[in-house]
C-alpha cells in the first residue's frame, strides 16, 4: 500500500508553528526575548525548493526569519522515516531514507519527492504512521524556527547582506535556546530526535565538510554535540556514537560529484 500524504501544510501551518514559538513559557520569562520576538516576521517561500532558513535583522527593531519550502519537504519525509522508524524499529531503514533525503535536499527538495522518497525507501502507510509523521514534521519545523528565533534573541550578529556571519559559540547558544523553547511546548518528547535529524540534513548539505560556508556551519561538530547531549534518548533509539557516521554523508565528499556518491550509497543501501 502507497503511502497517503498527510494533507498538505502551508503557511498557516508555519506560522501556527512560529506563534508557539514565540509564546512557549521559555521565551515569555524573559522581558528582553518577548520583546524581540514581537519584533521579528516569519516569511515562509513555500513555492521554493531550496532547503534552507536562516534569520536577519533588517533595524534594530525588526528583524526576519526566512523558511523556505523546500526545507519543510525535507522536513516532511524525514517525519515518514522517523514515524516508521518509531513503529518498526528498522534502523537500517531509517538510514536508507536520511541518505535519500540528505542526497535529494542538495539540489533541492520537491513536494513529489516526499512521495518518491518513500516508494524508494519501503515506507507504508497506516493511521498511526500518520500521527508520529505529524509530529515529527512539527518538531522539526519547530526546531528550525526556534534555532533563528534564538539568534535574534541573543542579539547575534545578522547581517542584511550576508546572512552567514554567526560564530561556532553563536551557533551552540542558538541550539539550546531552540533546545529551551521546545522543551517548553507539547512536542518535548520530539526533541533530540527532531534537533538531530535537522543537524544531519544540514550536515548533507555541508557535503561532509565542517569549513563549508552555509547558513549552518559546522553542522557535524552540532550533530556530535547532541548526540552527546542526550546519548540515553538516542542509545535507547539504537542511535549511537558507533553508528552516527552510518547517517552521515562520507567525509569530505564533493557535492559537484553527486552523482558517483548517490551511485556508490545506492550499491550499499538500495
Amino acid at each position: 500500500m502507497a503511502i497517503k500524504l498527510f494533507e498538505r501544510f502551508n503557511e498557516y501551518d508555519v506560522n501556527y508553528i512560529f506563534e508557539m514559538a514565540k509564546n512557549c513559557s521559555y521565551v515569555k520569562s524573559n522581558s528582553d526575548y518577548t520583546k524581540k520576538s514581537n519584533q521579528t516576521t516569519l516569511i515562509y517561500s513555500h513555492s521554493k525548493d531550496v532547503v534552507n532558513a536562516y534569520a536577519r535583522s533588517l533595524t534594530g527593531s525588526s528583524h526576519e526569519i526566512n523558511i523556505f519550502g523546500g526545507l519543510t519537504h525535507a522536513f516532511h519525509f524525514l517525519a515518514y522515516a522517523l514515524g516508521d522508524y518509531e513503529l518498526n524499529k528498522d534502523i537500517e531503514r531509517l538510514k536508507k531514507a536520511c541518505k535519500w533525503a540528505g542526497r535529494k535536499a542538495i539540489s533541492g527538495f520537491k513536494y513529489s519527492e516526499i512521495h518518491e522518497g518513500c516508494d524508494a525507501v519501503g515506507i507504508y502507510a497506516t493511521n498511526l504512521l500518520e500521527l508520529e509523521a505529524r509530529s515529527y514534521w512539527t518538531g522539526h519545523v519547530l526546531a528550525v524556527v526556534a534555532h533563528e528565533l534564538g539568534h535574534i534573541c541573543l542579539s547575534h550578529t545578522l547581517s542584511l547582506e550576508d546572512s552567514n556571519t554567526c560564530s561556532r559559540n553563536d551557533e551552540r547558544q542558538a541550539d539550546l535556546f531552540a533546545f529551551s523553547v521546545i522543551a517548553t511546548t507539547p512536542f518535548a518528547k520530539y526533541n533530540a530526535m527532531a534537533t538531530l535529524f535537522v543537524d544531519i540534513l544540514f550536515e548533507w548539505m555541508g557535503g561532509g565538510s565542517e569549513d563549508t560556508a552555509t547558513t549552518h556551519p559546522h553542522s557535524k561538530e552540532r550533530v556530535m554535540n547532541c548526540l552527546a547531549s542526550n546519548h540515553m534518548v538516542f542509545r535507547a533509539y539504537g542511535i549511537t556514537k558507533d553508528n552516527i557516521n552510518d547517517f552521515l554523508p562520507p567525509t569530505g565528499y564533493d557535492i559537484d560529484e553527486l552523482d558517483e556518491v548517490q551511485d556508490e550509497s545506492e550499491k550499499n543501501y538500495i
